[in-house]
């Protein structure tokens, strides 16, 4: 029995190692499936401005989602009297003093490079302001 078992398995291992011949019309087909994680980001650096000028730059919206989600500035909190404005991509803002800004709302997949210009000529101290994406 012990052999015959033996004999089995070594015929077994011969006949899968024996690699398959199609025909000229033979066709054939396979199915491959992936799930991709929704990734949705902004790659930028910090955009700091002084007291007296404009700050330029670009950050690069990645988002392979098909749903919505907003742009949004981190900032300090703007004292009274402080104005800073956000040209995003052709979208001007005026940045909130609490420091959180909301400045853009997107939906559907993208990758771009937008275009930023921070006025911040009436600010009293200097100002760092990072973007950043919300989904909705």
């Amino acid at each position: 029995m012990r052999m015959t078992f033996a004999a089995v398995a070594g015929v077994a291992c011969l006949a899968t190692s024996v690699p398959a011949f199609a025909g000229s019309n033979a066709s054939g087909s396979a199915r491959i499936t992936a799930t991709v994680p929704e990734v949705c980001d902004i790659s930028a650096n910090q955009f700091v401005a002084d007291t007296n000028g404009l700050v330029t730059g670009t950050v690069q919206e990645f988002c392979n989602s098909n749903n919505s989600y907003q742009v949004v500035a981190m900032h300090r909190p703007l004292a009274l009297d402080e104005v800073a404005v956000v040209q995003y991509g052709g979208i001007m803002r005026d940045l909130d003093m609490t420091g959180l800004s909301l400045i853009a709302f997107r939906s559907g997949q993208r990758i771009e490079n937008v275009n930023v210009v921070i006025d911040a000529r009436e600010i009293e101290a200097p100002l760092a302001v990072a973007f950043t994406m919300s989904p909705v």
